[in-house]
């Protein structure tokens, strides 16, 4: 998106962007008034921007620290800052490997500015193939940069970008606003600014758990890095390591549920500028000839909020006793509704025969065991609105 609209802009001579370094920047002409609607574009402090008449000595600079580069830069968008109007654009912070030296000018910032947005998180340094991380944290010392903001605008909105959870629980506690983005493409930022600005309510749902931290459990050699291969395995695989899973089904959510192990936001967490609730939860047995094919799951979910918005509702299965081997309970069923303010609608989620089965690894088919289960309904793993036991 950056790249078609500086293309689009006036007097841009040349755009370069360049990879492997935490920023990007743009190489243009010497008159720079298009800059300024650039600036309307510009999110988070991820661009940099360099008239011409720098080029020469920001070439020079390529081969020098990404800081270096990047006071260069800096240097300049302040002198365009002054001329259009200092308090109209915050000044880019870079979230570098040395975070101590420009920590203080970005609180400092913070302070002149009514509202303030952060955007931080990860970038393919951390979330990339062919390395695993070794903790949670947030990297270039973010922690204490969010830490510190905070302090002077606890308001602070904080979106984070990453592909695999980070840990938040240093200031987590404290924050008005957190918006999981993950990486969301071309136009993934078209997108966060209309949820920011409320011209779209949030509706989205997290697909996976984000804990506390990496559980004791994943550091095993049972689990990873695993064992090497023996000289009879090397004879038939090609491959170094052999990998156990040695976790059964107890995978993400099921884990961290079956072992009580909190967590910072669970699975299907998600939250919306409006609220809903639940009621009136009917269960019917679908009948059959030969056996009841499963279940009909009934319930109505009103928005009792100002703004239309859209829910998720989420069906949960387990047994009353839970055995062992099994999980606390599983997602079987969700379908995602939009609801006008004071508007209710009935939602109706289907459950089979099958959703009751567990493999039996011994016999080597699915069987399904008798007894009492427990269905319950709600808009997260943990945020469960109802419940409702049935027999098998």
């Amino acid at each position: 998106d950056i790249l078609r609209t500086l293309r689009s802009l006036p007097k841009v001579k040349k755009v370069f962007i360049r990879s492997g370094i935490r920023f990007d920047y743009v190489l243009a002409d010497k008159k720079d008034h298009f800059l300024e609607e650039l600036c309307k574009y510009h999110v988070s402090g991820q661009l940099k921007v360099a008239p011409e008449h720098i080029s020469d000595s920001v070439l020079s600079l390529m081969g020098k620290p990404p800081v270096a580069v990047y006071n260069k830069f800096r240097e300049e968008y302040k002198k365009i800052n002054e001329r259009i109007g200092k308090k109209q654009y915050l000044v880019p912070y870079l979230m570098s490997s040395h975070p101590g030296s420009t920590l203080k000018e970005a609180v400092e910032l913070a302070k002149e500015y009514k509202h303030v947005i952060y955007v931080g998180g990860l970038n393919h340094d951390q979330d990339l193939e062919g390395q695993d991380r070794a903790d949670l944290t947030l990297p270039y010392g973010q922690d204490r940069l969010i830490t510190e903001l905070l302090e002077v605008r606890p308001d602070m909105t904080i979106v984070m970008l990453a592909g695999s959870p980070v840990s938040m629980k240093p200031w987590a506690d404290r924050a008005k606003a957190i918006v999981w983005m993950s990486y969301s493409g071309m136009e993934g930022g078209t997108a966060l600014a209309e949820v920011l600005f409320g011209a779209v309510n949030p509706s989205g749902k997290l697909a996976e758990t984000l804990p506390e931290e990496i559980p004791e459990c994943f550091r095993k050699e049972a689990y990873f890095p695993g064992r090497p291969l023996t000289d009879e395995e090397k004879k038939h695989m090609n491959a170094h390591l052999t990998q156990t899973y040695a976790e059964g089904i107890f995978v993400g959510y099921r884990y961290y549920e079956k072992n009580r192990i909190p967590v910072q936001f669970c699975f299907g967490h998600g939250l919306s500028y409006t609220d809903f609730t639940y009621d009136n939860l009917k269960i019917e047995e679908i009948p059959s000839k030969a056996r009841a094919n499963g279940f009909d799951v009934q319930l109505q979910v009103r928005n009792v909020g100002a703004l239309e918005g859209k829910e998720t509702v989420q069906l949960y299965l387990g047994e009353k006793t839970v055995s062992p081997e099994n999980p606390v309970k599983e997602l079987k069923a969700f379908e995602k509704i939009c609801l006008r303010p004071r508007e209710t609608k009935t939602v109706l989620l289907k459950i089979t025969m099958e959703d009751f089965m567990h493999y039996d690894e011994a016999a080597g088919t699915w069987r399904l065991k008798h007894g009492d289960y427990r269905i319950y309904v709600g808009s997260s793993l943990q945020d469960i609105q109802l419940t409702q036991d049935i027999t098998i």
